[in-house]
């Protein structure tokens, strides 16, 4: 799914925010569940990502220091809504953002063409085979450890480009909203985010993290999220 946001006029300092991997079934036929992708979160802080052709992602080849384009930081499992879902979500920061990759990538999230490529990643894994609705598959157990995410055309587990970080953040901290927006915003949108919480009593910096949550794209929940941005506008 491509990101609802609409990026703004700014310079491009190369950060992405990306969806390196969804919980699920890739179009591999491997199942990765959420307990194993929670877990996996510490080993894709810092992973080199590459731009390759899919026969040497699939092939393990490519790993050069010409394909190399940048890093991924702040990884992190974002939860969504029903059984066997979510995602790893990071930052993606280019080397050369001012470079053919970096423009490209500026380019296809200003004009909502992210799903024309996208994230794979090259890792060694624990596998085992067994039955996930009624399917023959091959389960993802535990990864061991993350060799790269790669840039490709034909992604298999869902990993894909979101959108411009530095876009993002200026919505998120825009001046003009208050507090009691914020919370309304909230309220009226994304309740489940404030469930169990009093609104009231959180600090501005957690009312921003919330925010920023109900922002980003969900594949359960992209009408609410879209009706928040819009309201933010």
């Amino acid at each position: 799914m491509r990101g609802f946001l609409r990026p703004e006029p700014a310079p491009n300092k190369g950060r992405y925010h990306v969806c390196v991997i969804r919980v699920g079934l890739s179009k591999n036929n491997t199942f990765y569940s959420d307990a194993v992708l929670r877990e996996a979160v510490p080993l894709f802080d810092g992973v080199r990502v590459f731009a390759k052709s899919d026969a040497d992602h699939v092939a393990g080849r490519g790993t050069d220091v010409n394909n190399l384009i940048g890093r991924l930081v702040n990884p992190t499992f974002v939860s969504s809504l029903g059984t066997n879902s979510g995602a790893i979500e990071a930052d993606l920061e280019l080397i050369q953002p001012q470079g053919d990759i970096g423009a490209m990538i500026t380019e296809a999230t200003q004009r909502g063409m992210t799903d024309l490529f996208g994230l794979s990643i090259d890792v060694d894994a624990a596998f085992s085979w067994g039955r996930v609705d009624g399917r023959q598959v091959r389960i993802a157990n535990k990864f061991t450890e993350v060799n790269s995410v790669d840039l490709i055309v034909e992604p298999g587990a869902g990993g894909r480009v979101v959108n411009l970080i530095e876009a993002v953040l200026r919505k998120e901290t825009n001046p003009t909203m208050t507090r009691e927006q914020i919370i309304a915003l909230l309220t009226a949108n994304r309740p489940d985010l404030l469930a169990g919480k009093d609104a009231n009593a959180l600090t501005d910096a957690e009312l921003a993290d919330l925010l920023g949550q109900a922002m980003k794209p969900d594949a359960d929940c992209c009408a609410q999220a879209t009706a928040l941005t819009e309201a933010v506008d």
